[in-house]
């Protein structure tokens, strides 16, 4: 529809309203916009909101929604034995070995074991991919899979016990492993039978059109704690309990366009995942911020983009202000950094975080700066194990070390309020912290007792890319409170507060 109206705006620009409307209608009827200008190809700029066919190895380090992975029970591991002529195993030194002929008992078992933990490391990656839910079909007959394995396997019973005994597991006893598994995960895993019946036990014959009416809550799981051991977290998941957040496909995607602001270079340039990823790259890889220079970057990140091919110089020339717009407080502009070339782009940051549930964090940040965290708390999870992140930006400048953060966001206005409102909006403020306490950690560890946060930390710049056009407007700066941050570390560390 905004498409539409778009092009129906500059059909406007020609004539009365009236007559545009009566000449576009006149032209969707004639199918006259067959024409092929790039304004009026249907921007189709994401495939997040279909359905999607992917293998396991394929949708490593993704996340969709909701997950269906319909052969994983079914998906038999070649299991060893005495009557095959070749194996292959580590043998007790580690060492890859080949066995011809007969292999001894302590042979098979150790290929075995390798088959199945190699399926069982897809299996992970398989099982850790949807965001809100995840439907495994599991059969009324065993099959000697990696998932089976998980679900049935004894304790120190070996592979091959395991599919003997598998062989003989009938539905009734699959059935009480899965309502057992079920009650004790507080909630989070859910057991329904007969939702299809497999054909003499084929999982490629599954009848998935058949599949009976449920009354399935696809909303957010509120994922109760599972003891799980050490896991890895990041500012997302963090976030992704939040009462008014959106799923988090939809906040890492959160550049949509809400209102294209006339006579604006922005308005020129498409909202979305896409441009944001563009945006991003471009400063990233930028050497030189001169306008030659960002040019010839924005072409090789553009490339063969259809929405974008046309908008190089539009973005050029939005990212050449935005590199020369004062960053109010500080009275400087990212040239400047530029040129003291004291800077480090996508700065990765990982430190250990000890039992904590994420509530406790957004607590002390709510009780510092209530006006920047408006989320209610829903978050049950408990979370033991690391928090990763990347910072777009870090640099020193003035002696203070700073972080900036790009946002390619299309908002009404770049005011200071509409930019608070954002920031409590989308959370950004809880990642601001997160970010400000990786650096002082940073900093701490590799200055010693010469760093000082209150004299050496600038703080934290929020770039609305869009916005910053030389008016001040666009540019979002805080530096946390040192007890903040310090509060914050001792969460992280010891699980509870100073």
């Amino acid at each position: 529809l905004r498409h539409l109206i778009e092009l129906l705006g500059k059909e406007a620009f020609f004539g009365t309203m009236s007559d545009s409307i009566k000449n576009f209608r006149r032209r969707i009827l004639e199918a006259d916009m067959k024409s092929g200008a790039e304004e009026e190809i249907v921007r189709l700029e994401s495939d997040r909101d279909c359905i999607r066919i992917v293998t396991a190895h394929a949708s490593k380090g993704l996340e969709y929604g909701i997950v269906l992975c319909p052969t994983l029970y079914f998906d038999k591991a070649d299991i060893k034995t005495s009557k095959d002529d070749c194996i292959t195993f580590h043998d007790v030194n580690a060492k890859p070995a080949l066995r011809f002929g007969e292999a001894e008992k302590s042979e098979l078992l150790a290929a075995n074991m390798e088959e199945l933990s190699d399926r069982s490391r897809l299996l992970y990656v398989a099982l850790t991919r949807a965001v809100h839910r995840i439907y495994l079909p599991i059969g009324s007959k065993g099959t000697c899979s990696a998932l089976a394995w998980l679900l049935h396997s004894e304790a120190d019973e070996s592979v091959t016990d395991f599919d003997a005994r598998l062989k003989n597991l009938d539905a009734g006893a699959i059935a009480k492993d899965m309502e057992t598994l079920a009650a004790g995960s507080s909630g989070s895993i859910s057991f329904v039978e007969d939702v299809f019946t497999l054909t003499n036990g084929n999982s490629d014959s599954m009848p998935f059109a058949n599949v009976k009416q449920t009354e399935a809550d696809l909303s957010l799981c509120k994922r109760p704690l599972i003891p799980s051991g050490l896991r890895m977290t990041s500012y997302s998941a963090l976030t992704a309990g939040l009462h008014n957040s959106k799923s988090i496909e939809s906040r890492a995607a959160s550049d949509e366009p809400h209102e294209i602001l006339p006579g604006a270079v922005s308005s020129e340039i498409p909202g979305g995942r896409i441009t944001g990823n563009v945006m991003h790259e471009i400063c990233e890889q930028l050497s030189d911020p001169s306008i030659e220079s960002i040019y010839e970057q924005t072409k090789k990140s553009v490339g063969s983009n259809k929405v974008l091919a046309n908008k190089a110089d539009s973005i050029s020339m939005l990212l050449h202000s935005a590199f020369n717009c004062r960053l109010d407080p500080e009275k400087f502009s990212l040239t400047d950094v530029w040129k003291s070339g004291t800077r480090s782009t996508e700065m990765e940051f990982f430190f250990p975080v000890n039992e904590i549930n994420p509530q406790q964090i957004f607590e002390a940040i709510r009780n510092d700066s209530p006006t920047l965290i408006t989320s209610a708390f829903e978050v049950p999870v408990q979370i033991h194990g690391f928090l990763k992140g990347f910072m777009d930006l870090v640099f020193r400048y003035g002696g203070k070390y700073y972080i900036a953060d790009y946002k390619s966001n299309t908002l009404p206005s770049y005011s200071q309020d509409v930019l608070d409102e954002s920031i409590a909006k989308e959370n950004y403020y809880v990642q601001c912290c997160i970010y400000a306490l990786a650096l002082h950690r940073f900093l701490k560890l590799r200055c010693g007792n010469s760093y000082d946060y209150e004299t050496q930390f600038g703080g934290v710049f929020y770039l609305y890319l869009r916005g910053m056009n030389g008016s001040g407007d666009g540019v979002w700066f805080r530096k946390p409170s040192l007890s903040l941050i310090e509060n914050l570390s001792a969460i992280f560390s010891t699980g509870g507060s100073l």
